[in-house]
């Protein structure tokens, strides 16, 4: 499906099933052009590519446009959604993201999560020429500004030894469009209170691997396009104990004239084992009232769009007496429970 000028997919879940194609694929939608909202929704249909050529995967969205920069740049909105199918491709995995494969547009990721399978393909395919990147949520991310909020990837990473780029929640970030030397204004991105917790499988042929962001560039071959260092802040992010030798949040910077580790900004990004995920103050200015729930036994799950009973407190009470209740009245359940601290 394409989309142009303003749309917005809400209340809309696609439970099963499998959508096959080439180019632009994804859960909602294909390409959009314009501006594009995806709320309170999700997708759990594997969805495959079986081609070459530009293919921009996702578990949402494949490709969000946009031909400009700031006020008059298209926006991406998505917020209390989830992707949990496979996002696969068996030729060439070019761009690949649990919830987006590509965004050019401004994009803002909210309280949202990948739980499917982002796999690449397990042999070189015959349009190989470099740019494949896969992440957890974003695959490729450039010329307007990424804001990550309050959002995770657990799902892994798999797949072609050739696979250039694999980032937990980015796979690549950059002021530039793909086989663009022009860049556009990427200041003030930023990804604060997220994690990841899938397995990244190393890449082969010049990778860069990250547990946040694979890679981080400004520039394609002599042509520098920094004028500012202030690209990216990572606030109060994590991931879980490597299983691999991948242990830091970006697994590389093409800097050019400019110090790599001056275009991102860190505050408290780390790594956590498992049990530590389950100690709120290991995360650090995270909402664990109403917007995550710390489960015992596993990772943060958040409360807008749970998937399992670990999300919730079940509670069983016994009304006596009937006839205290009427149309309206305020009961107080805590009259009914043996622990009242519930409430």
């Amino acid at each position: 499906t394409a989309a142009s000028g303003d749309a917005v997919i809400q209340n809309v879940g696609i439970s099963s099933g499998t959508l096959v194609g080439i180019n632009n694929l994804a859960g909602f939608v294909g390409r959009s052009n314009g501006n594009l909202t995806i709320k309170n929704s999700y997708n759990n249909a594997h969805i495959k590519s079986t081609g070459g050529g530009t293919v921009n995967l996702g578990g949402l969205v494949g490709f969000q446009d946009s031909q400009d920069t700031g006020v008059n740049a298209n926006v991406l909105n998505i917020i209390d959604s989830y992707n949990s199918g496979m996002v696969e491709n068996t030729l060439t995995a070019r761009q690949m993201g649990g919830l987006v494969g590509v965004s050019y547009g401004i994009t803002n990721i909210t309280r949202s999560f990948n739980g499917g399978e982002v796999n690449g393909p397990n042999v070189r395919g015959a349009n190989y020429s470099g740019g494949y990147t896969v992440g957890g949520l974003i695959g490729y991310a450039a010329f307007n500004p990424i804001h990550i909020e309050d959002s995770y990837n657990s799902g892994n990473l798999t797949g072609a030894s050739d696979t250039y780029n694999y980032g937990g929640l980015i796979g690549e970030f950059s002021k530039l469009k793909i086989g663009n030397s022009s860049g556009g204004d990427v200041r003030g991105s930023f990804i604060t209170n997220s994690y990841n917790s899938g397995s990244i499988i190393e890449g082969g042929i010049q990778s860069a691997n990250g547990q946040l962001i694979g890679w981080i560039r400004h520039k394609i071959g002599s042509s520098s396009n920094v004028t500012d260092a202030s690209w990216m802040t990572i606030n109060n992010s994590y991931w879980t104990t490597p299983t691999t030798s991948i242990a830091s949040a970006i697994g590389s910077f093409k800097s050019g004239d400019i110090a790599g580790n001056l275009l991102a900004t860190f505050n408290d990004v780390s790594v956590l084992t498992p049990s530590a995920f389950q100690d709120s103050s290991n995360l650090d200015n995270w909402d664990t009232d109403s917007v995550w729930k710390v489960n015992s036994g596993g990772y943060p799950s958040l409360r807008a769009n749970c998937e399992s009973d670990n999300c919730y407190t079940r509670i069983t009470f016994t009304i006596n007496d009937w006839a205290d209740l009427t149309y309206g009245a305020t009961v107080d359940l805590s009259n009914f429970l043996s622990d009242s601290s519930l409430f």
